[in-house]
């Protein structure tokens, strides 16, 4: 299993990834949304591909609030949830990493349960009932490339 190698350097090179990407982004927030995607996730939704979402929803920031919807709701947190929407304990504040990553995952298992793969729940997740734009295909393709980053050790 990828993630069972030496969770140091794994760190290290899933920070360099995203810093190649954008060198703008605030290495600690990384460093925090890594931990967070690690210990709070549940498969199928992979640690990996919550990082994915992180980088495209927000940059890692947790303080992120999108802009207000038609719904009127603003999806908000590093990984850009609408929170009335998915239930999870009172107690949880989704501008904090670990609680985005426990919304995420809770509207991530919604749309896994009723859809049955990964790629339709994150079309789901992404634009709501209605599965449109290339959402998945977007997360999908910098999950497979962190990957094989990390697979290479970085030498790509």
């Amino acid at each position: 299993n990828l993630l069972q190698g030496d969770h140091t350097m794994i760190h290290q090179l899933i920070i360099a990834f995203f810093l190649l990407l954008d060198p703008t982004i605030n290495t600690h927030n990384i460093e925090q949304a890594t931990n967070s995607c690690f210990t709070q996730t549940i498969q199928p939704f992979d640690p990996l591909i919550c990082l994915s979402m992180a980088y495209h929803e927000s940059r890692f920031r947790p303080e992120s609030v999108g802009p207000k919807l038609k719904s009127g709701n603003n999806a908000v947190g590093m990984l850009q949830v609408i929170t009335k929407f998915h239930k999870v304990e009172p107690t949880v504040d989704v501008h904090t990493f670990d609680g985005s990553v426990v919304y995420a995952q809770a509207a991530f298992d919604y749309w896994y349960n009723r859809k049955g793969s990964v790629e339709k729940a994150l079309c789901h997740y992404a634009s709501g009932n209605r599965c449109a734009g290339n959402y998945s295909d977007k997360i999908l393709t910098t999950t497979r490339a962190l990957t094989l980053y990390i697979l290479t050790g970085g030498l790509l």
